[in-house]
């Protein structure tokens, strides 16, 4: 098997996998917790509700009278063997037409999730419109995972591209960023910018890429708390990265 097949399977398994295994992390910055996109976590003495305010309108549109999933998550312990996961309360409902609080119990977790249900081709899929941190490490947990999408975008963006005449080379920086490359990330709303080596880093609302334009390629930001987060695919296939847990709910 060819260098460029385990990788073009590696994106699509961590792409796949970043729906569902946010990073845990630790750091001095502090965070926004119990309110994300409008939707807040409220608690009461008969547990908690999650509330979409006004300005959570177009999120509830999506949800409005459909199948939906509520419930909360826990993170394992930095150091710890991978990610515990557990839902608490509220499973599956069906989503009332007007918008209205959301019952999901004691909400003493990490984060929360509001998710659509439905069936593709005789297939679940859970698919979340918006998670609140709870708690601070709720917030690190979801702001990496946001941020290693991205990462694993811009790579497989340039692996789809490849390098003109050799298709099974990661796209250069140059070519990423400019022309069909840039339209190509536009049109997928991404914002990428070029680096001259691997082990650069981009200013902080950024995603760097960088290769070989053959099968060495890397792609860096800076999570909301300032730490370099990075994945790097080696000529052999090979992954470097400090972003595992966000991957593959594993320690890294």
């Amino acid at each position: 098997m060819s260098g460029i097949m385990p990788t073009r399977l590696l994106l699509a398994a961590a792409a796949a996998a970043l729906l569902a295994a946010p990073a845990a992390a630790g750091a001095a910055t502090t965070l926004p917790v119990g309110e994300a996109h409008g939707v807040r976590i409220v608690q009461g003495r008969d547990g908690a509700t999650i509330v979409f305010t006004r300005r959570a309108n177009g999120l509830w549109r999506q949800l409005a009278g459909r199948t939906i999933e509520v419930g909360c998550t826990q993170l394992g312990p930095p150091g710890g063997a991978g990610i515990m996961q557990e839902g608490i309360t509220g499973g599956a409902m069906r989503a009332p037409k007007q918008r209205r609080p959301l019952p999901v119990g004691p909400a003493d977790s990490d984060y929360c999730t509001v998710a659509l249900r439905y069936e593709n081709d005789r297939m679940l899929m859970i698919d979340p419109v918006v998670r609140i941190p709870v708690t601070q490490a709720g917030a690190i947990a979801l702001d990496e995972s946001e941020k290693s999408a991205l990462l694993i975008g811009a790579l497989g963006m340039a692996s789809t591209l490849g390098n003109g005449g050799n298709p099974s080379a990661f796209s250069t920086p140059a070519q990423l960023t400019r022309g069909l490359g840039a339209r190509m990330l536009k049109r997928e709303g991404m914002s990428v910018v070029a680096l001259a080596a691997a082990t650069d880093t981009p200013r902080a609302g950024e995603v760097g890429y960088w290769s070989d334009g053959a099968l060495h390629a890397a792609a860096v930001t800076l999570s909301a708390a300032g730490r370099r987060l990075y994945v790097e695919l080696g000529p052999e296939g090979e992954l470097r990265t400090n972003v595992a847990r966000s991957i593959f709910a594993i320690d890294e």
